[in-house]
Parts: C-alpha cells; structure tokens; sequence
C-alpha cells in the first residue's frame, strides 16, 4: 500500500524539519511514501524550506489557509495514486521504526479495502484519536480529513466519534507518534501559534455541540 504523508506546518521550521526526517529516518519503505508538504504564503519563517529537505518524494505547497483546519484539508488533489493517508504535525513525533509498514500491515489486515480509519494511541490519552489516518475509500466518503466547519479545536472529537458510529475506527494501543503538545507535555513551550488555535475554542466548541445536535452531517 502507498502512504500519503499529509503534512502542513507554519511557523515552526526547526521543529517542522525534524519531525519530517525523523520520519524518513524511521520509515522502512521509503519509495511507496509521498509527503505533501502545506504551507502558507505569508509565512515567512518556513520560506524556501525546500533547500533544508533532505528526503526524496516531498511536494511543498505554497498557498492561503483560511484556517489550521483548512491547511489540513488544503492540495490533496496534488497527490494520487495513494491508499493509506496520515495527517501529521509538527509535535507528532514518530515513535517506532518502520511506522509505514505499521500503518500498511495493520490497515491491510482490518480494512484491506481501505474503508476504514486507524486510531493508535497518543503516547497521553485513550479519549480522542488525535492522529489521522485514513484508508482511501474512506476519506472519499468525506473528502476532506476534518470537517471544514472547524478553524482548530473539536474536528478529533467529531472525527472519533463519526468513526467509532459508522464502525469504521479501530482502535491500538500502539504508539506509533507521541503528541507533543503543550497541554501533554510541561517541557514543550507554549508558543503564540498555540495561543492562536487556542482562542479559538469556544467558536470551534459551539461548533461541535451544533453539528452533534443535528448528527454530524457529511
């Protein structure tokens, strides 16, 4: 199977670029893994990020996000031919060597016709599945990763609970990337960007209660 590394990032270069060859690092089959790199025109910080990449098989994308959400959502008809896709950060950090063959064993096994989503476990909490990944006959019942209603909070708790309704979830205990967010993690600093997403939660939870309410609507 093909993995899409979704990848968008802004405003983090250092941490960015890490997460990114950590992961070509730890990966086993590195020529059936496309990375698809979003960033933001007005970004600055992550200006001709290309001259630092040492891996094969990145396309970096320069564009407008209206939002994190967006940037999440944004160029995924730049890449085909994939089966599996995964949405990272840049505080997931990869955990285990040779994630891919991971990813590719384990959705073979529970959803060998890709209709269907993993949930591996965080590193901190069972609740919420906070790292995306899913089969390609499964993002096509959607076509977008989160639902583009949310700018930065909620879209992990409609997404497990979506997926955990339809029976189309399947969660490990398995730590493939640790979040390593602030709110997990006393040593990881809270920067303005986290401060950004986090204003944000009452508009993105009266979002949440709402789509809930009417049964979160495709």
């Amino acid at each position: 199977m093909k993995i899409l590394v979704k990848y968008p990032s802004r405003e983090r270069r250092e941490q960015f670029l890490n997460v990114l060859h950590l992961m070509d690092e730890k990966a086993s089959d590195k020529n059936n893994i496309n990375y698809l790199v979003t960033l933001d025109s007005d970004d600055s910080t992550m200006a001709n990020i290309e001259d630092d990449i040492n891996v094969n098989n990145v396309t970096v994308i320069y564009g407008e996000s209206d939002s994190k959400i967006h940037a999440c959502n944004r160029d995924m008809e730049e890449i085909g031919g994939w089966d599996i896709v995964i949405l990272v950060s840049d505080d997931m950090v990869p955990q285990i060597e040779g994630w891919d063959e991971v990813l590719r064993a384990t959705m073979e096994k529970h959803f060998p016709d890709t209709d269907g989503a993993l949930w591996f476990n965080d590193g901190y909490q069972p609740r919420t599945c906070t790292l995306t990944v899913f089969g390609k006959k499964y993002y096509d019942r959607f076509g977008w990763l989160y639902h583009p209603d949310y700018h930065s909070l909620f879209c992990d708790n409609e997404q497990t609970e979506v997926g955990l309704g339809l029976g189309k979830l399947q969660y490990f205990e398995t730590v493939l990337f640790k979040h390593e967010h602030f709110a997990n993690n006393s040593q990881v600093k809270r920067d303005s960007l986290y401060d950004r997403n986090e204003a944000l939660f009452n508009i993105d939870k009266q979002t949440y209660e709402h789509r809930k309410a009417e049964g979160f609507p495709v």
